[in-house]
This record gives C-alpha cells, sequence and structure tokens, in this order.
C-alpha cells in the first residue's frame, strides 16, 4: 500500500496503489500501463482529490517537466491516484478479508506517519502554487494486521460462518508457507496482488440503487486479477474473489461498494 498525499483541498487518504517512488520510472517506464484501455475513467462521486484526466495529465506534467516547472515528484503525485486498477498488499481470499484489510490498513498500518516535503515545482497542479510541495507519508514498515479486537469486538464472520483470520500478512515472497503451517494452504498462484476496480451499491442503499449495474471496466462484468506468481486471470463478477461480494448481511457484503469509494480518479 502507498504512501498517503495530501493534495492542496488538504485530504489525507488511503490509496490502495503501489508507492510510486519504488517504481517510477525505473520499472514502470510508461505510465500508460496504469490506465485499462476498457475504462471509462469516471472517478466516484465523492471523490475528495480533483485529479486530472489521466493523459492529458501526464502530457501536460511532462511538458512543465520539460521546462523546469515541474519535477517528478509532479508526475508521482499524478499516477498515485488510483484509477483503473486496485493493488493490494496484503494477503486475502474473501470479499470479508478484503474488506477488512481496507479498515485495519488505515488504522494500523498508517498510525504515527512521518511527514516528508517533496519539492514538486512551481507549476505542479496538484498543490498550492505558493508552496511548490506535497506532503507525502512514511509510515511504520509493513507487519502483519493484527485483527483479533476488530474480529471480536464486532463478532465478524466470513461467508462460511468462520470468523476472520487472527491477522492479515503482507506480501512477501514464500508467504504461502505461513498459510500451510496455519493448515490453510494457499499458493502464490491464488494470492490476488491487483486487480480492475470494480464497485457495487451498499447493501444499506435504497432498492433501486442496490439494483444498479455493477461497476465494471469490462463487458461482459468481470476483472482481469494479476495473482503473485505472475499469472493474469480474468475473474467474471460473483464467481470468485476478489470480484465478488459476501451474501447480504455478511460483512463482506459491502466489499464492492468499499472498493469503489477508493477509485478516486
Amino acid at each position: 500500500m502507498t504512501n498517503i498525499v495530501t493534495y492542496p483541498e488538504t485530504v489525507t487518504y488511503f490509496l490502495p496503489v503501489p508507492d510510486m517512488r519504488c517504481i517510477y520510472p525505473e520499472y514502470l517506464s510508461d505510465p500508460k500501463i496504469l490506465l485499462c484501455p476498457s475504462d471509462p475513467e469516471i472517478p466516484h462521486p465523492s471523490s475528495p482529490i480533483d485529479a486530472l484526466e489521466f493523459k492529458p495529465g501526464i502530457k501536460r506534467i511532462q511538458t512543465l517537466m520539460d521546462n523546469g516547472l515541474a519535477t517528478q515528484y509532479c508526475m508521482l503525485a499524478h499516477l498515485t491516484v488510483p484509477r483503473s486498477y486496485a493493488y493490494f498488499s496484503f494477503a486475502t481470499f474473501s470479499a470479508a478479508q478484503g474488506r477488512a484489510m481496507l479498515y485495519l490498513w488505515g488504522e494500523q498500518g498508517l498510525a504515527d506517519p512521518q511527514p516528508i516535503a517533496l519539492e514538486v515545482g512551481e507549476e505542479c497542479p496538484y498543490v498550492d502554487e505558493a508552496k511548490g510541495q506535497i506532503l507525502a507519508e512514511v509510515h511504520r514498515p509493513m507487519t502483519a494486521l493484527d485483527a483479533r479486537d476488530f474480529r471480536d469486538t464486532y463478532a465478524l464472520v466470513e461467508a462460511n460462518n468462520k470468523p476472520l483470520p487472527w491477522a492479515l500478512h503482507p506480501l512477501h515472497e514464500g508467504i504461502e508457507r505461513i498459510f500451510f503451517l496455519q493448515g490453510d494452504p494457499h499458493p502464490e498462484s491464488e494470492i490476488p496482488v491487483m486487480f480492475d476496480f470494480w464497485g457495487s451499491p451498499s447493501s444499506t442503499a435504497s432498492v433501486i440503487d442496490r439494483e444498479a449495474s455493477i461497476g465494471m471496466n469490462h463487458v461482459p462484468n468481470g476483472c482481469n486479477v494479476l495473482y503473485m506468481d505472475g499469472h493474469v486471470r480474468f475473474v467474471k463478477y460473483d464467481i470468485q474473489y476478489p470480484v465478488m461480494n459476501d451474501p447480504k448481511g455478511y460483512y463482506g457484503g459491502d466489499f464492492g461498494a468499499d472498493l469503489a469509494s477508493l477509485n478516486l480518479g
């Protein structure tokens, strides 16, 4: 999970994308691959970030960089806005676990971050021109998210009526050995890492809203899912996690609604 970015509107937000400072531009040489060709590019209506359109934004910022009016960190701010794909840096295997991860990472993973100023240039569109910088948060190392108190306080169970696991583990080589020792083996080929954003209305929404079409980049409804072993699979909606909600009434029933709220670009 990436750093928090504080934009001019002083919005601090959890972003389910890789830390772009680690991959751009050395590994992410063509930023356009961050946008799905089928993405309608419609941000969530409650998005707190007034992001530029993706491709025009890249062109605009590159021009500013060429003229010394913006720096590479300005481009990083643009690329950090979640658009087509959600990146999960913890191993999750169900809608309930995915939703718990989104909550617990915000509560534990982003606790007591240390702000650093990144100079982005005087005309970077993502900051106050008078300051010429953004603030990024450097947080604690990624360790397992402790789900015990959260699970027990709210008596949260998965769709199979088993309790949520006591911990959610960050992705790393050899993680499958943890699940093997716990008696619940999951190879890397079953661990979703990145996938198309999708969304569904909250289970508490009106009947009309709940019957609205599910938001997807691809028709028929489904998502491309990148797994930890490197293979990509197209998963149809409501067949397999991470492209499904748990049944209504279970904690994971609103996974899609929470996920849709994080598609900010």
